[in-house]
Parts: C-alpha cells; sequence; structure tokens
C-alpha cells in the first residue's frame, strides 16, 4: 500500500512540472504590448500599434486649461484599457500637465489636464505608451487675448508723383470687440508691384491700434496696390503714381525727428523743410505750398498765429532756395505726427492739379513714464547663490510714457534696490533714448526664509510621499525667490476719455498704488512690518515723508515713485535623486512607471545648463529621460506645478518579450550641476529589479 501511494505521489509531482514548463514557454513577440483577462481568465497580450492625441481646445490664453486626451490603439483599430500613457512638453516653462500620466479606461483613452503659464508661445506635447508615441504634432498656442479681427485702412496722400513721391499707409487694427488690439502689434505693409514703388520699411508696430508706414514711388507712373496684413486677416488699397512735371515739390527734411511732449522740458519744437524744383531740378523761389499737419490731436500746431482756428494748416511760399518750411510745436499728446506739402502744377492740358509730398514721421513722446508702461526683466534669471557669491545678472528696466512711446525724456533717474541674496549696483542709473536702463546685480549671502503658503506645504509633503525626499522644515520654494526693487519718477495710469492728455478728474478712472515702494522679501504685493511670522520688508519714505510706509492716497498722482518688484531665482547644487519607486520587477512583455525627482534644497529648478539624463543597464526607458535646464526663475504657482519644474516621469520597459528569463540591472540618473565658477556631476542609483 505505501508502496502505491509513493508512485502516486511522483506521477502528480511529474505532472506539475510538465504544466508549469509548458505555461512558462510560452510569450509573445511584439515588442509593446499590454495584457488583459478575458473572460476564460486566460491572459491575452494585446500589441500597442498606434498612439492618438487631441487637445481640447488647442488654443487658450494664459492662466487657461486644456484638456489632452491621448488614446492606445491595437493593429486592429480597436482601443486598450488600462495601458499607462505617460505625457511629456517640450517646453515646462510654458505650461503644466495636472499629472504626467493617466490609465487608459474602458474605451482605450487617458485623460489628463494641461495649464497654461504667464507667456505666450507653442507647447508641443507627446504621449507614450510603452515605446509608441503619437506621429502627428500635439500643439497647445498660448496667445495673449488681443487678436486681430479688422483692419481698416487710409492712404494719404492717394496720388504721388514718380521718383519722390511719398505717400503714408494707415493701418487701424481692431480685435473682434472693435477695440484697439495691444500695443505693439505687428502689421506688414507689402507693395505687390515693386516698379511702382515700395515701403521704406515692411513692419510697423500699433501705438493705441494703428500703424503706419511710407510708400515711396519709383521711376514707373501707374497704380499701385499695396497689400496690408494684421494676425490672419489682410487688406488691399491703391495709390496713383503720376508722371513728373514741370515743377515738383519734395519733403527735405525734419530736425529732430524726435521732440518731447509740452511741458516735460525737452526739446518742444522740430523743424520741417520741403523743397520746390522745376523739371531740370532746380530750386523755385516765390512758391505758395500748402502744408496740413496729421497728428494725435493733442493740441499740437504749426501755424502760430494766435486762435488760428487752423492750427494744423498753413501756406507757406519758399524762399531763394526753393525751401519753405515750418515749425511744428508739440501738444499734450504723444504719438507721430507727419505734415504734407501740396503745389499746385500746370499738366499738358492746362489744368491746375496738385502735386503732394509727405514728410517723415516726426514723433512726439518724452512724456514721464507710466505705471502701466513699466517693466523689468534679466538675462540670467536663476543664479547659483546657494554656492556660489559674485555671480552677476544683469537687471533691466523698460519705461515709456501713457501712449506706448518709449523715447520717455532722456536722463530719467533709475533706482534699484536688492533684497538680501543680491548686491546690486546703483551709481548713476538713467534711462537712455530709447526708455532703457540697466545695472548689475550680483549674488551675495541668502535670500529671506518666508513662512510657507499652502501650496508649499502641500508640494514637501508629496516630496516627502511619494519620493522620500524630506526638505528642510524652514525649507519652501519661495525661498529661493530674491526680489529687486526698481522705482522711478513717474505718473498713475488713467483713463483719458477725452484725448486731451491731461487727467480730469470728474470723468477719468485711474489706477492707483502704493505711495512708498518697498522691497517684497516674501513676495505677496503686500508691505509687511515684520509684526507677525513674515520680515520686515525695507521702503523708500517717498509720499509724504512720515516716517512710515503709505500705501496709496486715493487720488491721481502725476509725479510720484512708481515701482516694481523683480524676482530672481537663487538655487543651488542638488540634494539628490529621488525616485517613486527604489526596486521594479517587470513581467515579461510589460512595463512599470517611474518617477524621479531632482532639485535643490528649497525644492527649486537647478541653475539653467545644468542637466539630468536617466539610463538602464536592462529593458528600456521611454519617457523624459534628459532634461537642460532653462533660463527660467518660474515656481509654483501650485504644488502640480512647481513639481512639473523638477519631475522626471517615465516607464521601464521589457524590450526583449522573446526572451523570459529575468535579468537584473538598475535605473541610474546622472546630473550635471553647473555654476559659474564650479561644476559638479553625480551619478546616483534610484532603483534596482528584474526585467523578464
Amino acid at each position: 500500500m505505501k508502496s502505491n501511494y509513493l508512485l502516486k505521489l511522483i506521477w502528480l509531482i511529474l505532472s506539475l512540472v510538465l504544466i508549469f514548463s509548458i505555461n512558462g514557454c510560452s510569450s509573445d513577440s511584439s515588442s509593446s504590448s499590454s495584457t488583459a483577462n478575458d473572460t476564460d481568465d486566460t491572459d491575452v497580450t494585446v500589441t500597442i500599434a498606434a498612439v492618438g492625441i487631441s487637445l481640447s481646445p488647442s488654443s487658450v490664453m494664459a492662466g487657461e486649461t486644456s484638456t489632452i486626451q491621448a488614446t492606445a490603439y491595437d493593429s486592429s483599430g480597436g482601443t486598450i484599457p488600462n495601458t499607462t500613457v505617460v505625457f511629456s512638453l517640450d517646453n515646462p516653462t510654458l505650461a503644466y500637465f495636472s499629472s504626467g500620466s493617466a490609465t487608459t479606461n474602458s474605451n482605450g483613452v487617458a485623460e489628463v489636464s494641461l495649464t497654461a503659464r504667464d507667456k505666450t508661445g507653442e507647447v508641443y506635447i507627446t504621449a507614450s505608451a510603452g515605446e509608441i508615441s503619437n506621429d502627428t504634432d500635439a500643439i497647445l498656442t498660448i496667445q495673449s487675448g488681443d487678436i486681430p479681427d479688422d483692419l481698416n485702412l487710409s492712404v494719404s496722400p492717394a496720388s504721388i508723383i514718380v521718383d519722390e513721391g511719398t505717400a503714408t499707409v494707415t493701418a487701424e487694427v481692431l480685435t473682434a470687440n472693435l477695440l484697439p488690439v495691444a500695443d505693439g502689434t505687428s502689421v506688414t505693409f507689402i507693395s505687390d508691384n515693386t516698379l511702382f514703388g515700395d515701403f521704406t520699411a515692411t513692419t510697423a508696430t500699433t501705438n493705441n491700434g494703428f500703424a503706419s508706414a511710407t510708400f515711396e514711388a519709383s521711376s514707373e507712373q501707374g497704380i499701385a496696390t499695396v497689400t496690408v496684413s494684421a494676425g490672419s486677416i489682410s487688406e488691399q488699397t491703391n495709390i496713383t503714381i503720376y508722371p513728373s512735371e514741370a515743377t515738383a515739390i519734395e519733403f527735405s527734411s525734419a530736425t529732430p525727428d524726435q521732440i518731447y511732449i509740452q511741458g516735460s522740458g525737452g526739446v518742444e519744437t522740430s523743424i520741417i523743410q520741403f523743397i520746390v524744383k522745376d523739371s531740370n531740378s532746380n530750386p523755385v523761389e516765390g512758391v505758395s505750398v500748402a502744408f496740413v499737419m496729421t497728428g494725435p490731436n493733442g493740441g499740437e500746431f504749426i501755424d502760430p498765429t494766435p486762435n488760428d482756428p487752423t492750427p494744423s494748416e498753413i501756406d507757406v511760399s519758399t524762399n531763394g532756395a526753393g525751401i519753405a518750411q515750418v515749425i511744428l510745436n508739440s501738444g499734450s499728446v504723444a504719438g507721430p505726427v507727419t505734415i504734407q506739402g501740396t503745389i499746385m502744377v500746370t499738366d499738358n492740358l492746362g489744368n491746375q492739379i496738385p502735386i503732394t509730398a509727405q514728410s517723415s514721421t516726426v514723433s512726439i513722446g518724452g512724456g514721464i513714464p507710466s505705471d502701466k508702461r513699466f517693466s523689468v526683466a534679466a538675462s540670467i534669471l536663476n543664479l547659483p547663490g546657494l554656492r556660489e557669491e559674485g555671480i552677476e545678472t544683469e537687471i533691466m528696466a523698460y519705461l515709456a510714457d501713457r501712449f506706448g512711446n518709449y523715447n520717455i525724456l532722456q536722463g530719467t533717474t533709475v533706482s534699484f534696490v536688492s533684497e538680501v541674496g543680491l548686491a546690486i549696483d546703483t551709481s548713476n542709473v538713467t534711462a537712455d533714448t530709447n526708455g532703457y536702463a540697466s545695472s548689475i546685480a550680483r549674488t551675495q549671502l541668502v535670500p529671506e526664509d518666508v513662512s510657507p503658503l499652502a501650496w508649499e506645504t502641500s508640494f514637501k509633503q508629496t516630496l516627502s510621499s511619494t519620493y522620500g525626499l524630506a526638505l528642510s522644515s524652514t525649507a519652501n520654494p519661495r525661498d529661493g525667490l530674491c526680489s529687486v526693487m526698481v522705482y522711478v519718477k513717474g505718473e498713475e495710469h488713467f483713463e483719458d476719455q477725452n484725448a486731451n492728455g491731461s487727467y480730469d478728474s470728474a470723468s477719468e478712472d485711474f489706477v492707483d498704488s502704493d505711495d512708498d515702494p518697498f522691497v517684497d522679501y516674501n513676495d505677496n504685493d503686500t508691505h509687511d512690518d515684520g509684526s507677525s511670522s513674515d520680515p520686515f520688508e525695507e521702503y523708500i519714505d517717498a509720499g509724504t515723508g512720515n516716517g512710515a510706509w503709505d500705501s496709496e492716497n486715493g487720488v491721481w498722482d502725476a509725479d510720484k515713485n512708481i515701482f516694481r518688484n523683480f524676482k530672481i531665482l537663487i538655487t543651488g547644487p542638488e540634494v539628490g535623486a529621488y525616485s517613486s519607486r527604489s526596486t521594479f520587477a517587470v513581467a515579461n512583455g510589460g512595463s512599470q512607471s517611474i518617477s524621479v525627482v531632482v532639485c535643490d534644497r528649497n525644492g527649486n529648478p537647478l541653475t539653467p545648463g545644468s542637466t539630468v539624463s536617466i539610463s538602464t543597464d536592462v529593458g528600456k526607458l521611454i519617457g523624459e529621460t534628459s532634461r537642460e535646464f532653462p533660463n527660467s526663475s518660474a515656481i509654483g504657482p501650485n504644488a502640480s506645478g512647481q513639481l512639473d519644474l523638477i519631475a522626471f516621469d517615465f516607464v521601464i520597459i521589457d524590450d526583449d518579450p522573446d526572451t523570459s528569463e529575468p535579468e537584473s540591472g538598475m535605473i541610474t540618473v546622472t546630473v550635471s550641476w553647473k555654476g559659474e565658477l564650479s561644476t559638479q556631476d553625480t551619478s546616483y542609483i534610484i532603483a534596482t529589479g528584474t526585467v523578464n
């Protein structure tokens, strides 16, 4: 009996070994696959043949969100559920995902949201399932909101003579709401047949919705058709070019071609000269020239007669040199001015016809800086100040008056004050003729510690729970932000409803601003006096001079210190490379998702030019496995957005499913930190495991 029982036991063991051997030899030869269970609990390997991607919408404004959907397909066109899709961006400084990966639902669709940051541009989106990615470009366009929708053209004069004739083509560019597009919108002017003439400059930018270009006639007579474009819209107009007559008028000069607003203290007049010639190009004396001025309607004039009802028109006779001149006097409104000179000549039939020439544009500017037109930038936005001192960046202030003219009064003083963490050169900084001023800031010590915001606390909790990275209890991403406060004498912005260049308190709204500029240490846009957990913030006692910080005073100020706080990111080398998993075990033909963070001691991105490279000696990595950190001071604005700046999401896959034997290996992260005085190359083994 014992012998029979032993024989039966041996036979059972041999049968089980045979069954497991048969199952173990089964494998799928596809290079990218997903496994699902059918109704008989049998493993079925589905090959991922393609990944489709869609954006809704594909164009957003800054701060808006688009829904990104990726669909995994098999070779028969069916969708594949239960598959991990990894999403990545070519430029994460423009936008950020709600999550870097998602799993396809029962319809084979994985969905995340993508939120635009505060810059315009285009960002390319990649969705990867296994080693298959979308093969068509998925592009999210981030727009400013001022899209050209309507274009109105005018030509002055509409008829000119060959060779020396000039005409100004003016385009009024409006949005869909019939409002002027943003200042600086590009407008293109093209002559369809350059035999008749061409523009002196084919592009111009708008000011209060208007842009102009000067057309110069060539030696051919006829009708010149010109096309003007702004954004996706365009319109055409015609300019008639007449043959040369016995008498001609030419624009000669405008000296200077830039003058200042009345009462600003700069040069307020420009001498405009035209010359009249006969058919042999000799100057003609005693010819009456009718001048007409076109300007911004701010009280500028060319006829100095007191109480003259037509200050923009005057008749002047040429002198012995054939020159007729007028003096342009500025008004209280900035903008371009042109002057048209017309003479009457006799044609071949004895008829009197007008011949007109137009001056170049004289710019009336030089107003004081406007709070609305004041901006600050820097050449390097992320400095290695947590490791190195004395590293420099150029801080640049851009000024313009309320009309957007940057030729503000030359010599305007611009002042700079920095938070601890930067030292700045403020010696003799004045704006140039282009409204530009700059100074050099260098790293020195480290910025103030600030109390964490809710999103920073959430961000640190995610680092700890997901990646095992425990930042210091006093470390927050905003600890790396260093403020540079830039201030200048200027005026508060107001809505000039009657376009008279002056603030009328009864009818015009204005934007009030703090009387005393302050250095915003904790980045909350509010002055802190140190009475709470927030630090005391230095200020300039420029308002009432009462020895206390003053905020808004409730009245429009024409002469006060306007200011900006500009942020430079102060960072250091990486504190390491931390992974969402320390081990991996990839089944035959399978995959596993892994995320790695690389940041400095405050949880911020590394300096520009620093690189991260992720590699493995077993299987294959798909996703974001390398990056060069950009020149950016962006942080947050929430925990997910901060994580996008320092996280690398990828998948390790079995790239040889024909072989079912497990292979051991590791995943290595190599970080090359770039400072100005030193560099640091470090490799980290962040996970070990097997791939069948």
